[in-house]
């Protein structure tokens, strides 16, 4: 079995054969507990379903089918490089080939406190204001979030926010004073590059990052392909979008800071299981005092021509 092979393995099905049963599911997703823990207040294991991705929340940890037998080897004390993860996909698996499998939806044990009402292109002033202050146009706002109207269950009332999309078909919903994933978990955002098969990639930290970079290069879309965290506890589902994909170079935006740095340092052995994959930081680029790409930018916007 090769690592092609390997991906078109369900995770559902392989964790099902390891003794996993979800505590809930629905057409996209389904939540685990651990077989060997005590079943605490909420599922640990997430699996997305439509991707056949898997992040586990206790541990901060992700990626595809490959990144969980390594894990699932390693908690076990066994050897667990990637030849290690085939041979224990095929024995798990029995030899048998198969595609991800449709999940019935069931419905939800709860109803989330949040949910979303509808979606538009950003036109709400407030929004708008929240935008420009971070020194981004309304125009590259517009091509990557939109206006998203959230009705709280709680208060009985809505309110909007700006909702960029992500990875695991939701959005991460920010303005303000409130941000939080609704019809999804944590989860990256990947923007397709101008250019086909490239071989760069850009990682940041957040989305004003990103856009921060666009509007330095004067730009709307990067040559090269991106992606963007949202939050560091989504740091380990980068496997899964480098995993042989063929990138030379990783360029990385994260924060001057403690837990910026320590982002970094989990990106270079990220970085490191590819093959001729070069890591460059790129805080050269908005060193000190600025602590972020956007902060940087900021200073650039306002000083003189």
């Amino acid at each position: 079995m090769n690592s092609k092979q390997a991906k078109t393995i369900s995770l559902f099905e392989i964790l099902d054969k390891l003794g996993f049963k979800p505590e809930r599911k629905t057409k996209k997703d389904a939540y685990y507990h651990y077989p060997e823990k005590k079943k605490g207040k909420n599922p640990a294991l997430h699996v997305n379903l439509k991707k056949n991705f898997w992040y586990d929340f206790r541990k901060k940890r992700g990626g595809t089918i490959i990144d969980f037998a390594i894990a699932h080897l390693e908690h076990n004390n066994q050897p667990h490089d990637i030849s290690d993860a085939l041979a224990f996909i095929e024995n798990t698996m029995g030899k048998v080939m198969t595609g991800s499998v449709t999940v019935e939806a069931e419905p939800s044990q709860c109803e989330p406190r949040y949910t979303i009402s509808s979606t538009k292109k950003i036109e709400d002033p407030a929004l708008i204001a929240e935008v420009e202050a971070k020194g981004i146009s309304l125009k590259l706002a517009q091509k990557y979030m939109q206006e998203v109207n959230v009705y709280d269950r709680k208060q009985k009332s809505h309110f909007l926010a700006l909702g960029l999309p992500n990875d695991d078909d939701g959005y991460l919903i920010e303005n303000k004073y409130f941000r939080e994933y609704l019809e999804s978990q944590p989860w990256v955002t990947f923007i397709r590059g101008e250019v086909t098969g490239p071989p760069y990639i850009h990682v940041f930290k957040d989305r004003w990052d990103f856009f921060s970079l666009l509007e330095y290069q004067k730009a709307s879309v990067l040559k090269s392909d991106a992606l963007i965290l949202n939050d560091y506890s989504c740091l380990p589902q980068c496997n899964g979008y480098v995993y042989k994909y063929g990138y030379c170079v990783a360029f990385t935006y994260m924060p001057n800071t403690p837990d910026g740095q320590n982002a970094d340092r989990e990106l270079e052995e990220i970085f490191k299981r590819e093959v001729d994959l070069i890591h460059r930081p790129m805080n050269t680029l908005y060193p000190p005092p600025h602590e972020t790409v956007n902060a940087w930018w900021l200073t650039q916007k306002s000083s003189p021509a």
